[in-house]
């Protein structure tokens, strides 16, 4: 009998093996992204929301950000895309951040791919999600228009009030530009702008996919507007992020952690400050003239910044946080923190480029749980291991994506305390 009676001890004991970081913000509020940037923008209508520190630092207030994005979304309604549509586009910084904003008011799946991807790669996203528009950027590094006007021969014959065809993509029938270039077929997405005050689609439901990315091998993650403001909000309440207070943002806009984030400063009244070339030069710029006191850059791009003569040139700056979103090299990091002192470094490994892995590392390789993110170590085997033995980092929340009951494979080995921190 009492062996028996230790193996059920040993069985009841493996079912509290997981962990729960406890979090104050409500998880199930039936909230849309369209309700919360009303709301955060109304309240802080002529805060600074914005900036482009490497164009002159053009700011956009929150007012701004408000009529723009409820305009764009009127825009596309406008031009009956709407009800779970879906827009493939290719866009950065601002143009990015607020065409996201537009769709999620509108009730539309934004799918977000890196500016440098090819026509052939572009076409196989708008296959794979049936995509009824594409928004391509355009600037001066690429004039995508010339190269549209090649990939998509039709469109020297269509007019500006027509659809799009093209039978190699039956479901696409809007491309917008957020150039200046003006071609038959092709609309200015400044163009469709329309002057309201009012939300443009109440029927809009926090369970709608508000924002989708590639990962790898031709699959994709997705995230509901809860789910993505889930993450924004156990981010924000992990950072401690209050109005007012300035992010320098030196990661692509098209990896689901950097628009997560973004979010989430946008929900607290923060400014962002979207750098459109992402390099050096103006990432220190940034920090050391714009007063930004926050950096969340990605590793690849703190690895280049350490490494560069800009780095090398400047003796010390201040800041308050650096938050690294990426792979964990901690003796990166460390290059960083021996110019910037008293900085809080964090590290937030991401499983892939669009999806985080819920755990926040310090620059000594010891890790929290974002809020309300569950967690648990597996062996080889995917067996649960007791608390404090090493195996395999393993979370589940909305920061999975549109299934938040998912249990998301981090390929972290770590180990895990009672508590809740988490040891590489």
């Amino acid at each position: 009998m009492l062996s028996k009676s230790n193996n059920i001890r040993k069985v009841f004991a493996r079912g509290f093996t997981t962990y729960v970081q406890p979090g104050k913000f409500n998880a199930e509020t039936n909230e849309t992204i369209g309700n919360r940037i009303s709301n955060v923008c109304e309240k802080f209508s002529y805060n600074d929301a914005i900036s482009i520190p490497d164009h002159e630092n053009y700011t956009l207030t929150y007012n701004d950000v408000l009529q723009n994005t409820r305009g764009l979304a009127g825009g596309f309604i406008e031009h009956s895309i709407k009800d779970d549509q879906t827009i493939v586009s290719n866009s950065f910084g601002v143009d990015s951040t607020m065409t996201h904003i537009a769709a999620s008011f509108a009730g539309l799946n934004y799918v977000s791919i890196p500016p440098t991807s090819t026509f052939s790669e572009i076409g196989t996203h708008l296959n794979n999600q049936k995509a009824s528009s594409f928004v391509m950027a355009d600037s001066n590094q690429r004039v995508m228009v010339d190269e549209a006007l090649e990939f998509f021969p039709n469109l020297k014959t269509i007019y500006n009030d027509e659809y799009h065809r093209d039978n190699r993509f039956p479901e696409l029938k809007h491309i917008f530009s957020t150039g200046a270039s003006q071609q038959p077929g092709i609309s200015l997405l400044r163009d469709i702008i329309l002057d309201t005050k009012t939300s443009p689609n109440k029927n809009v439901t926090n369970t709608q996919i508000s924002a989708t990315y590639p990962v790898a091998d031709g699959k994709y993650v997705s995230f509901t507007q809860k789910s993505l403001l889930n993450t924004a909000d156990a981010l924000a309440e992990f950072f401690n992020i209050k109005t007012a207070q300035r992010f320098s943002f030196a990661a692509p806009l098209f990896e689901g952690n950097a628009t997560a984030f973004n979010l989430a400063c946008l929900s607290k009244g923060a400014l962002i400050a979207l750098i459109s070339q992402i390099n050096p030069a103006n990432i220190l710029n940034s920090i050391i003239k714009d007063k930004c006191d926050n950096l969340f850059i990605s590793s690849s791009v703190l690895n280049t910044l350490v490494s560069s003569p800009e780095f090398a040139r400047v003796e010390n700056f201040e800041l308050k946080k650096l938050i690294v979103v990426g792979e964990i090299d901690n003796s990166v990091v460390k290059q960083f923190e021996s110019k910037c002192k008293g900085v809080e470094s964090s590290i937030i490994p991401f499983v892939h480029a669009g999806q985080i892995s819920g755990v926040v590392f310090n620059s000594s390789g010891v890790g929290k749980l974002l809020p309300n993110v569950e967690a648990k170590i597996v062996d080889s085997n995917g067996k649960e291991l007791d608390f404090d033995n090493k195996g395999s980092l393993m979370t589940k929340g909305f920061h999975v994506g549109s299934n938040p009951a998912h249990w998301l494979k981090t390929n972290i080995k770590a180990s895990m305390s009672k508590d809740g921190t988490i040891k590489l």
